[in-house]
């Protein structure tokens, strides 16, 4: 049974989580996939309460979430999936079914499109509301994280809902 997250606790499991890999989910038409994020952020920005996270242009997920209008964040707390953050993580849903290869299952989400994943036991679900691509800036960043130019491409989105397995 699932029951409605109040915003402080989603705060503390998301921020409990992150360094560890959780999942973002996006679906687009007829194509929906995940992915393992590690750079993230929840936050109070524009008077609402937002998560942005990150994508890489060159990532399956991108081609999916350019153009979507919601996304999910999926955050597992009690369940073992340390494989399936590596699966996806590490493997293209371009080139692999990682539901499948991680025996994951999705489930509807209660206000947006895109779905979340069963196995986790909090689930955030967000608007996009706002999109920009990176640029270069502090040069020991782009050193360390972007000696390709391969910038990330930022998005934010309003929490609508957020809710927790019992």
């Amino acid at each position: 049974m699932k029951r409605n997250l109040p915003i402080e606790e989603t705060v503390r499991y998301f921020n409990q989580k992150i360094r560890s890999g959780i999942f973002l989910t996006t679906t687009n038409g007829n194509k929906t996939n995940s992915m393992t994020i590690a750079w993230s952020t929840i936050g109070y920005v524009w008077n609402k309460n937002i998560v942005t996270i990150y994508v890489r242009p060159q990532r399956y997920t991108y081609e999916i979430i350019k153009d979507a209008e919601d996304f999910t964040i999926n955050i597992p707390l009690t369940n073992d999936l340390d494989d399936a953050i590596r699966i996806f993580g590490t493997k293209s849903g371009r080139d692999t079914n990682k539901f499948e290869a991680a025996n994951i299952n999705l489930e509807p989400s209660t206000v947006v499109l895109s779905p979340s994943i069963q196995e986790c036991e909090v689930n955030i679900e967000c608007r996009i509301i706002y999109r920009q691509p990176m640029c270069s800036g502090n040069d020991a960043v782009v050193e360390t994280q972007y000696p390709a130019g391969d910038y990330h491409e930022v998005i934010c989105g309003e929490i609508l809902a957020a809710t927790i397995s019992d």
